[in-house]
């Protein structure tokens, strides 16, 4: 099965305003130059189970935040940083 994705103009290709777990593990993606399916194969993930994720349409499991916070060579708790609604200025 063949999943294609929409490739958009704008540098953020994320809709939320950087606040999201989703956001976070987008960005992070991006700066190692990564394509989803890339980070999917890496964290053992499904591509539309980590776009959902990018997109904030799922909220990742505990084991699956771990899985992709190590793809990443970082924790869950930087990729979770600065996402708590009470937390924002």
């Amino acid at each position: 099965m063949v999943v294609s994705h929409a490739v958009t103009s704008s540098p953020d290709p994320h809709p939320s305003d950087g606040r999201t777990v989703g956001a976070q593990i987008c960005r992070r993606r991006l700066q190692r130059d990564w394509k989803l399916r890339s980070l999917a194969g890496r964290a053992g993930l499904t591509v539309s189970y980590l776009s959902d994720i990018e997109r904030d349409r799922t909220i990742p499991s505990l084991p699956a935040l771990q899985r992709i916070a190590e793809a990443l060579e970082t924790n869950a708790r930087d990729l979770l940083r600065g996402t708590d609604p009470y937390d924002r200025p």
